[in-house]
């Protein structure tokens, strides 16, 4: 069997400029310190789904901290909910989708107790599929 020499797009860094247009919250890669509402994605690559594709599974951690530095899980919920719904979406439209060929909720959200301050967040998985990096 041939096989193809593959790069890839940074996803992680294309999900988190994408997701700018995500009004609800910021989007980001590490958890920020402080109240308010945030979403932190893990992008953890998979395997190849076809000699130009391979899988990703994102790990969504939807905050909600009040000012008083409370978890806020029903809103974190939803937090997660909407944003899964919303990059469900961007993936999933052509014009819009980068170098991702689609993307589906998989699970969640679950309640998730953070080990180190103990504060409780909405975790959701989602799949997609990414293209080989294309020439330019």
């Amino acid at each position: 069997m041939t096989r193809i020499s593959a790069t890839w797009d940074d996803a992680e860094s294309w999900l988190i400029a994408a997701s700018a247009g995500f009004t609800d919250a910021t989007v980001r890669n590490i958890k920020p310190a402080g109240p308010g509402p945030f979403i932190v994605l893990r992008v953890d690559p998979g395997a190849r789904v076809t000699p130009v594709s391979r899988t990703l599974r994102l790990g969504i951690s939807a905050w909600v901290v009040s000012d008083a530095g409370e978890s806020m899980l029903p809103e974190a919920r939803q937090l997660a909910l909407e944003y899964g719904a919303w990059l469900e979406e961007l993936l999933n439209t052509p014009a819009t989708s980068g170098p991702f060929l689609d993307g589906e909720v998989d699970s969640g959200p679950v309640r998730v107790a953070d080990p180190d301050t103990g504060l409780t967040f909405a975790y959701l998985t989602f799949w997609c599929t990414q293209h080989v990096k294309r020439a330019k």
